[in-house]
């Protein structure tokens, strides 16, 4: 499939009625999904069925984000399998990234930049204080919602430090 045509999405996986693709990566697809118990937009990372060994990606990230309540954190609500694919399910960030913002504006403004700053380094304080190495942190994982709060998102790198240091 060439990168201009669109994947089929699903009508629904599980609880979670796909209303569009968000976007595209190495390890699958991002869809916008209203959950129809909570009714509420949700976002769906939904796993390529190359990725090797999916469960045990899917357990890794599921385990080390569901320990993470922090405002510049992503929270996780939900995880599964759709036909042999394993998904997440984040709370929808309405906004963009760090990365299309400064595509899109330039580069921040000094004062808006040590706000951002700031809060994204808190976010990162966090994961330390839990052990957790999130080793992909770019522009392009940092979500800034509608009011400009920078959430941490993408944690398919992620590992608990002690893991790390070996």
């Amino acid at each position: 499939m060439s990168h201009s045509q669109s994947p089929v999405l699903p009508e629904r996986i599980g609880r979670y009625h796909i209303e569009r693709l968000l976007g595209r990566g190495g390890e699958g697809v991002v869809l916008l999904a209203r959950d129809t118990e909570l009714e509420r937009l949700v976002a769906i990372k939904l796993l390529k069925p190359s990725v090797t060994d999916d469960e045990v990606v899917l357990a890794g990230e599921a385990r080390i984000v569901s320990r993470l309540q922090h405002p510049n954190i992503v929270t996780l609500h939900d995880i599964g399998t759709y036909h042999r694919m394993s998904y997440l399910v984040f709370e929808y960030i309405d906004g963009e990234s760090l990365r299309a913002r400064i595509d899109r504006a330039g580069a921040v403004p000094f004062a808006e930049s040590v706000v951002l700053m700031s809060q994204i380094l808190a976010g990162v304080a966090y994961l330390h204080e839990n052990d957790i190495v999130h080793r992909d942190l770019s522009p392009s994982n940092i979500l800034l919602t509608g009011d400009g709060v920078p959430k941490v998102t993408d944690f398919g790198l992620s590992v608990l430090r002690q893991v790390a240091q070996d």
